[in-house]
């Protein structure tokens, strides 16, 4: 592989992963999915950082869902239907498909390196990485979150 194809797929690799766990921040356990939740859990809104699901959705969302976002800002105290609200928010204003768009972007560039890589054990583990962005349990909660 060369320098121009390495940089490429840890680009890719890295822009991935930020965004995944990004919008997998939004992910509540629900009775349909359980897993522990984790310290993180809406950090980035609580922080008031900007990342793509919560830009997209403050500049994309309905007055509501702005409300809902920004009810969580500076609150580290927020209870569990003000979460929900929030979570709901990136879903129904396009934030998480735009996101996940982008993921997919991401993935097609992984998948178009690796197809370059030898066939052999680090081809197969750059692949599954490309796979975890786009498909993880945090990810499925959000969506199934949402059909509630």
């Amino acid at each position: 592989i060369d320098i121009e194809k390495a940089r490429m797929l840890g680009e890719a690799i890295g822009k991935g992963m930020q965004i995944s766990n990004d919008l997998g921040d939004f992910a509540l356990s629900s009775n349909k999915m359980e897993f522990k939740l984790y310290q993180d859990q809406l950090s980035d809104l609580v922080e008031n950082k900007a990342t793509l699901p919560i830009y997209y959705a403050i500049t994309q969302g309905t007055d509501v869902e702005k409300e809902a976002l920004n009810a969580i800002i500076g609150n580290r105290n927020a209870n569990y239907t003000e979460k929900n609200k929030a979570s709901q928010a990136i879903v129904s204003s396009g934030a998480y498909r735009y996101t996940i768009k982008t993921l997919n972007k991401c993935y097609k560039e992984i998948k178009e390196v690796a197809n370059h890589l030898p066939k052999n054990e680090w081809r197969d583990a750059v692949s599954s990485i490309a796979s975890t962005i786009t498909r993880n349990k945090f990810l499925t909660a959000i969506r199934k979150g949402a059909e509630q």
